[in-house]
């Protein structure tokens, strides 16, 4: 089973891509950018240097293929309850994210080779489940999975931080074209996570550290540091299926067992799964959090009270509604395709440069 749910539900599509960070794209819960590639929303980011106009090699495949192999199983592992609501299998985690890493392998100035990128896939295959939560959010790289500078330099147009001096491209979800721009140091203005320094967060637009356990949380403070949770206004573990919570705080359990606070009954549960184009889904008037089963989606008809209907998911041509200036991930769009102009699109990931 394999469920479309937007993070208004205090959980990101887990998505894995491959290189640097990108925009708004990049990253939410289960994300891991600041590596050689990052496990979050549709991200969009360079591999191996190549030529506008080729192919991939089959080296670039098989590295980009083992590495999100690396990432897809250590998810499984880690984050069971997540992928299960994500994923049906982990073919399905897997090979979406090798197509898009290998075709960013072409993107002008990126300068990642696939023997990096090999090491990068043994780095993460190497983790523990602790190691793993470590790395997610924005983290520094872990060993192994350094990202080289990209050649292009602040201003210059891209479609992945992995060809970008900076390691930062920008505004890829505003247009077909990002911009290589600095990441912001705690403190300075940003729209998202990936726009900050790695070890930092994006909230109440700025870049903050997040807080450790026992620091105070809540709406407008920085996030608790994964895997802990926001509990009575103190960031502690969080809260386990079936036990009493706030609906207010982000408390329960979201990391391993994919679980929200019911607004009704407020106790921790599991999400409800559609399954039939047409049903109800998102935050339900009784108080539940219902997504819909693949290849459906939730078309979110109510931004207010994020209310919608399971509609099946939008292919190239077809349109599409991009929900991120409501909080929700834009996961409207078959996997592989972007939502541009409000229509779903191949991206053309070597077009700008």
């Amino acid at each position: 089973m394999r469920m479309v749910l937007g993070g208004a539900f205090g959980i990101g599509a887990v998505m894995v891509a491959c290189g640097g960070s990108s925009s708004s794209d990049d990253g939410a819960a289960g994300g891991s950018a600041g590596q050689m590639g990052s496990a979050g929303t549709a991200g969009t980011a360079g591999a191996a240097g190549g030529s506008m106009g080729s192919m991939p090699t089959q080296a670039e495949v098989d590295a980009c293929r083992a590495f999100q192999t690396a990432v897809c199983g250590k998810i499984e592992q880690c984050q069971p309850g997540i992928f299960g609501v994500f994923f049906t299998d982990q073919n399905d985690c897997i090979e979406g994210r090798t197509a898009a890493c290998a075709e960013l392998a072409l993107a002008p100035g990126a300068s990642s080779m696939p023997a990096d990128i090999e090491t990068c896939a043994a780095a993460w295959t190497a983790l523990d489940c602790d190691g793993y939560n470590e790395a997610q959010n924005n983290a520094p790289p872990i060993a192994g999975c350094e990202i080289p500078a990209g050649a292009l330099a602040n201003g210059e147009p891209c479609v992945g931080g992995g060809q970008c001096q900076s390691l930062l491209c920008k505004g890829r979800d505003e247009a077909t074209c990002g911009t290589c721009e600095t990441r912001g140091a705690e403190s300075e203005p940003c729209s998202n996570t990936f726009e900050c320094d790695f070890g930092l967060v994006c909230a109440q637009s700025s870049c903050k550290k997040e807080k450790l356990v026992g620091e105070t949380c809540g709406q407008f403070e920085a996030p608790c540091k994964r895997p802990l949770r926001c509990v009575g206004g103190t960031c502690a573990a969080g809260i386990a299926e079936g036990q009493s919570c706030d609906p207010s705080f982000g408390e329960c359990d979201n990391i391993d067992d994919a679980l929200f606070c019911n607004r009704t009954t407020r106790v921790c549960e599991k999400f409800g799964a559609a399954t039939s184009l047409g049903d109800p889904c998102g935050l339900l008037p009784g108080g539940g959090a219902v997504g819909c089963e693949s290849p459906l989606r939730c078309e979110v008809t109510n931004t207010q009270t994020f209310v919608g209907g399971c509609v099946m998911e939008s292919g190239p041509g077809e349109p599409c509604f991009d929900q991120t200036q409501f909080g929700l991930s834009p996961v409207q769009c078959r996997t592989g395709l972007e939502c541009i102009n409000d229509v779903c699109v191949e991206p053309d990931r070597n077009a700008c440069g």
